[in-house]
């Protein structure tokens, strides 16, 4: 499972189907591979260097959580 970190549609599936579905089932989790992607275009124009097709605000929260993912694979953000 992939996630963005400012797409709606990732967000109400993330709180109103997976979320509830771990918590009841949280044995589950480990046959469920769940990381971040970024889909940010490289650009100069603003202090990320990205843009997103949610706003630069995504471009900075995908890069805060791919290092999250990165740097502490086992902290769920």
């Amino acid at each position: 499972m992939t996630a963005y970190s400012q797409c709606p549609d990732y967000q109400d599936f993330f709180n109103t189907i997976y979320r509830p579905f771990v918590i009841k089932y949280p044995e589950l989790e480990k046959y469920v591979k769940y990381e971040y992607v970024s889909m940010a275009k490289a650009g100069s124009e603003n202090a990320v260097g990205a843009t997103s097709m949610h706003g630069q605000y995504e471009a900075f929260m995908d890069l805060i959580y791919l290092c999250y993912q990165h740097y502490a694979p086992d902290v769920f953000v």
